[in-house]
């Protein structure tokens, strides 16, 4: 494939180097194969890490990737070997996507952490408590928390 110069497989890494080996990289690839699992039961932890270290993405359309991610957070392709190939070609066409996709894709992360999820959760019941939610609504981090309560959030975490 020619590629030996380019991909490189380092075997195991310890987790708290894992950072360093991801920031390396220009893309992150999630392929996630379109089935019932992935399309409906999927926790990406790995496009959780991709995110946190501001990598961008290349992935798999399926709903559960696009509740974390859309158009301006990763580059999302039929699940197609078709689509894989016309985003890659994309890619390298355009390179200036990919510090776009990673200033999104960092920004985004900030969502996710787990100080910022557990007070959605928490927000989320006191609503449920309270009568202003009902099994209709669709609750995202965006309707449970601003953007300066989440920063403040993140601010006051002890990493």
């Amino acid at each position: 494939l020619a590629i030996k110069d380019i991909v490189h497989l380092v075997g195991y890494v310890p987790h708290n180097q894992v950072a360093s080996y991801l920031q390396s990289c220009d893309l992150a690839v999630l392929p996630y194969p379109v089935n019932a699992y992935n399309s409906f039961a999927l926790s990406p932890l790995k496009m959780m890490e991709f995110l946190a270290v501001g990598l961008p993405m290349l992935v798999f359309d399926n709903p559960c990737i696009r509740e974390i991610v859309s158009e301006k957070t990763a580059l999302i392709v039929p699940p197609t070997l078709e689509g894989f190939i016309q985003g890659i070609q994309q890619i390298v066409t355009n390179p200036a996507l990919l510090f776009q996709l990673a200033q999104k894709s960092k920004a985004l992360a900030k969502y996710y952490d787990w100080h910022v999820r557990v007070a959605c959760i928490e927000r989320f019941i006191d609503g449920l408590e309270q009568g202003r939610f009902n099994t209709g609504d669709i609750i995202t981090v965006h309707d449970l928390l601003s953007v300066e309560e989440i920063e403040t959030i993140v601010a006051q975490a002890s990493f």
